[in-house]
Order: C-alpha cells, then structure tokens, then sequence
C-alpha cells in the first residue's frame, strides 16, 4: 500500500517538473515558444476537400463565384457551372478584340477596338448595351457603377461612368498625369481617381475627389511618394495606401492620421464591414497587421512563413503564398492548410472555400481537426 502511494507521488512529482520545464523552455526563446503555440493552434480548424471541377485558373481567363454559380471566361467563350460543376449555360464573344470583366452583379463584354460594351446578367441574358465609340483599355465594376478607361489623346487618360442600366453620369479627362486606380463611395455620390506624373524633376502622386457627376471637388498632391490606390473606408473617409505609408483624409481633404509601413508592402485590404484595415508587409519575416480606422493597431501577429495575398470572410483573415493557407482569427491561426497545387485565387460561397489552382478548382469546407481525425 505504502509503495503504492509512493509511486502515485513519484509520477504526480515527474509530471509537475516535466509540465514546469515545458513553461520554462516557453519563455526561454520565441522561436520555440511560438513552435509550442503552432502545435495547440493547428490543432483547432482543418480544411477539408469535398469535391473538385475542372475549371482551371490561368493568367488569361477569368474565374469568379456567384451564388449558385461559376463564371470562368478565356475571352473568347464565356461558361456558367453550378457547385456540382455541371456546365449551365455557354456563349460565345465574336467581337473582334474582346475582353471581359467579371463584376460584382454582372458579365461586361467589351471590344477594345470601338469600345462597344455588352452588359450580361449572371443567368446570361444581355441587359444593356454601351457605345463608347473610342478605343477602351479596360472596365472595372465598383459599388453597382461601371467604370470604363478609355483615351482622349494619346498621353491623356480619360474614364466614363455608367450607372446599373448603362446610362452615362460622368466623363472625366486627365489633365496631367496617368491614372492608375479608380473607386466609387458607397452612396454611389463620389469617385476618387488616383494618378502619377514622372514629367517634373520629381515622381508626384494625386489623389483627386470628383462628384458622380464628374465636378472636381479637390485634389491632393504627394511629392516623391507613390500612391497605389485610394479608396472610401465609408461615406466620410478615404484611405490611401502607398508602397511605405498609409493615410487616412476626410472629405473636405483634412489629413486624419498617417503611419508608415515597416518593410515591403505585399498587400492591403479595407474591410468597411468589420471597420478594419488589413496590411500584409515583412522583410525577413512576414507580419498580418489589423489597423482600426483611427490608425490604431488592432492586432499584430508575425507569420511563420511568406504569403503574398490577403482574403477576409465574416471576422476571419485568410492568407495564401504558393499553396499554402493560412486563417487568422485576432492574434491567432487557426487553420494552416498546405494545397496540392499553388492556390490562385481563393473565394467563399456561403460555408463553402474555392480554391483556385492552374490544375482546377478544389471545393472545401471547414471541420474541426479531433472530427476530421476520428474519420
């Protein structure tokens, strides 16, 4: 009895010093302690494949999820799948040079020759049609507003605004420098044009705020700091990002706050939803920072590898290098998934992942890893 309870007491005393030299090692070193954090993280969410299409994702097609279905367009031909990946419908494009822009609530086809642009609803069904009669260098849907680029001259750029039906609200010329991004606010009553000039003895950026009418309402210049885009964080604010600084200016051009960016940029999302901002940035090793819309750090979490591209669904951050993905939650992963293929794309239909690859589209669905390993 007593050499029963001698042994109960010698095992109770070797797991206490076996549990206090596992806290200790913890917080000898952070490369161990963050391999000790991976090892109870991964275990909670694994991704599970569920089915996978032959719908492959290359540089000259374009790919996107609707609800209910599939678009993938090589600009020549046009194809509908539902989730099963059966074909719903084809159609071919017999404009002479075509392209085709894949929107939020519709289908564009353009021929960039004489800048006829067709309008398709989702199902297929021709909407509107649009003559710009000059060439067109591309379209791009933003907030239920179609945005065409188009030339005025030569060395001037200049875009049109459609409205959800087709109709022409603006026609915006250019004056000084190339436009390199364009977006519309939520109320659909402002755009904001980005636009660089290297014609001075310095690179100048502009940001410039139009009316959806096309009225100027001001312009802010930046010497020797290149703005990458500029987009509405809500009705009230816009955010620039850049490829070393973020700012942050109201409506009335009043700067609100502005904070640099540690290392090169990889990517940058808003979330207006969730009232973040996310930027992706590292040199020797990666970092996925949340930002709040005062500019204030939220959250901050270094990686423990290279990603390139940052996706958001609900409350959850999800990011991809080559065929690795990762999912955030606050300061935590709480998935780390390593694809066949390197991953293209990556979009969310309902409880659903779409992984997009070169060799096809891989349907998969999160679990928790105890499930999945019990299977």
């Amino acid at each position: 009895m007593i050499a029963k309870e001698e042994k109960r007491k010698g095992n109770k005393l070797a797991w206490i010093i076996t549990l206090l030299l596992i806290i200790g090692l913890m917080f000898l070193g952070k490369t161990f302690n963050g391999r000790v954090q991976d090892l109870f993280r991964q275990t909670e969410k694994s991704l599970e494949l569920v089915q996978t299409i032959n719908i492959p994702w290359s540089k000259d097609s374009n790919t996107r999820s609707y609800e209910g279905a599939i678009i993938n367009s090589d600009n020549k031909n046009i194809a509908s799948y539902n989730m099963s990946g059966d074909k719903l419908w084809t159609k071919n494009i017999d404009f002479e040079y075509s392209f085709i822009h894949l929107g939020e609530s519709k289908i564009y086809i353009g021929d960039k020759s004489n800048g006829k642009i067709v309008a398709l609803s989702i199902d297929g069904d021709e909407e509107w049609t649009y003559e710009a009669r000059q060439s067109v260098q591309k379209f791009v849907e933003k907030n239920g507003l179609l945005i065409i680029y188009t030339k005025a001259g030569e060395q001037i750029d200049q875009i049109n605004i459609l409205d959800e039906k087709g109709k022409l609200l603006a026609n915006t010329i250019i004056d000084k420098g190339r436009l390199l991004s364009s977006n519309i606010s939520f109320d659909q009553k402002n755009f904001v044009l980005v636009t660089m000039d290297f014609s001075g003895n310095h690179l100048q950026s502009s940001i410039l705020l139009y009316s959806i009418e096309g009225a100027l309402l001001w312009k802010k210049d930046f010497t020797d700091l290149l703005i990458l885009d500029a987009d509405f964080m809500n009705n009230d604010t816009i955010l620039a990002i850049s490829d070393s600084k973020i700012v942050s200016l109201n409506m009335e051009n009043e700067l609100l706050w502005s904070r640099d960016i540690k290392g090169r940029l990889k990517d940058a999302k808003l979330d207006p939803k969730q009232k973040e901002i996310y930027i992706l940035y590292g040199e020797k090793s990666d970092y996925i920072e949340v930002l709040e819309l005062s500019g204030k750090t939220k959250s901050k979490l270094e990686l423990d590898n290279y990603y390139n591209n940052i996706y958001t669904n609900k409350a959850n951050i999800y990011l991809t290098g080559e065929n690795r993905l990762i999912g955030i939650r606050g300061d935590e992963a709480f998935l780390k998934y390593i694809s066949a293929s390197e991953i293209d794309n990556l979009e969310f239909q309902k409880d659903n992942f779409l992984l997009f690859s070169k060799e096809d589209l891989s349907i998969g669905k999160l679990s928790n890893r105890r499930e999945q390993d019990n299977k």
